[in-house]
């Protein structure tokens, strides 16, 4: 037992009503009509803002209101410090909480708790351990009454073991920030090493011999499946395991998938492969590459994707992973050439595309001075792995 521990004596801490110790509300309506919200003003909190406010996009970011909307809607203003979740529609499903770091206006969708007599950041962390979407009665058709809100029964130290608390939680989490950032600078690092060795990939003002794409490799796009509950059982790569990756080492997280389709081994990724995304509903997403490094045999690829495969010795993997991954270059993919951005990008597109080749020497010196920052993230990433483990054990401790 740590010194923090024998401090806190849990056998002294409360159970309360929640209601009994904060305010349970839900918000207003929404007004309709963009013409309602402006660029100055109160920000006025939607259930779609919750995840981007929680990752860190500020409420001033979001939908504002003006006075004369808030006089009109007659709107009620919400205290800073208040916790939010989504008490109504799918949204309430995630179980997503967040305190607000100003007063601002509240959608109806979302219940409102305004703490009485408890830490609101003790709240928060409590109810990402006991998440409020418990409280569903019926996935059919979510919804969290304020009345089973207020019945909720919860663990309440004194207000100076609470302060405590957050303030070793905050801790481990900025801990977590850090080193997330310094993951991000990493990549910073990556791809100015890459401008400075080569310069941009569509102006080429080092003038590089440019080759077209098709001479170099080819290009197969991904498998149209099905799932179903019986059949052959297959890991499939998809748009959304690419998040910000510009390669994947493993196939673990990927989701074993049964379809009853039969799969030709020309579908299967291997080592090397860059898979791009060709089409997408979300036009930003349009192009976006990964390089494959894992070596599993049981997995293809999507049917929104165009797996590139080199032939030519002449180019590395890495190099061309990078080259499109440039912002100039992925316009050029994304445009088609015509100046606009396109739904969807096609084998004939890629077959034309231009792309500047190095000499290999140089390509390789490229590679080494990238493996080395690889090798830094895995060092950073393991840390943060560590932090974590204690947080969420931290947090098992406090709040179970």
């Amino acid at each position: 037992m740590n010194k923090r521990e024998r401090v806190m004596d849990k056998s002294k801490w409360e159970y309360k009503k929640l209601g009994d110790i904060a305010l349970i509300s839900a918000g207003q309506g929404a007004p309709q009509g963009e013409n309602n919200y402006s660029p100055e003003g109160t920000p006025f909190v939607k259930a779609g803002n919750i995840e981007s406010l929680i990752n860190g996009l500020s409420e001033y970011d979001i939908q504002k209101v003006n006075d004369a909307v808030v006089k009109s809607h007659r709107l009620k203003l919400y205290k800073a410090g208040s916790v939010l979740f989504a008490k109504s529609g799918m949204s309430c499903m995630k179980g997503l909480v967040y305190t607000l770091k100003n007063d601002c206006y509240v959608v109806s969708h979302l219940a409102i708790v305004t703490p009485k007599d408890i830490n609101s950041h003790y709240l928060n962390y409590y109810f990402q351990v006991h998440k409020p979407n418990s409280l569903i009665k019926d996935s059919a058709y979510p919804s969290i009454s304020l009345k089973d809100i207020e019945n909720l029964i919860i663990l309440c130290p004194s207000q100076t073991d609470q302060q405590r608390i957050v303030a070793e939680l905050d801790c481990l989490n900025e801990m977590i920030a850090v080193k997330q950032e310094q993951l991000k600078e990493f990549d910073k690092l990556a791809q100015s090493i890459f401008y400075d060795m080569f310069g941009d990939s569509v102006s080429n003002e080092k003038g590089w011999e440019k080759h077209s794409l098709g001479k170099m490799a080819t290009f197969k796009n991904g498998l149209n499946f099905k799932p179903v509950d019986e059949g052959n059982s297959i890991k499939i790569l998809g748009v959304s395991d690419f998040q910000d990756l510009k390669e994947i080492k493993t196939a673990d997280s990927l989701s074993l998938k049964c379809i009853k389709e039969t799969v030709d081994d020309d579908y299967y990724l291997t080592a090397g492969d860059i898979v791009i995304v060709r089409s997408n509903g979300s036009k930003k997403l349009v192009g976006r590459n990964v390089l494959i490094r894992f070596k599993d045999k049981n997995v293809a690829y999507s049917g929104f994707c165009i797996r590139c495969r080199l032939t030519s010795d002449e180019c590395l993997p890495l190099y061309l992973n990078f080259v499109l991954s440039t912002p100039s270059m992925k316009e050029l993919m994304t445009s088609g050439g015509r100046g606009c951005n396109i739904a969807n990008i096609n084998q004939q597109a890629l077959n034309k595309l231009m792309v500047p080749l190095p000499p290999l020497t140089l390509q390789q010196q490229f590679a080494e001075k990238i493996q080395a920052i690889e090798a830094q993230k895995e060092l950073v990433k393991k840390s943060i792995a560590e932090t974590q483990h204690l947080l969420d054990s931290r947090m098992d401790f406090y709040f179970n």
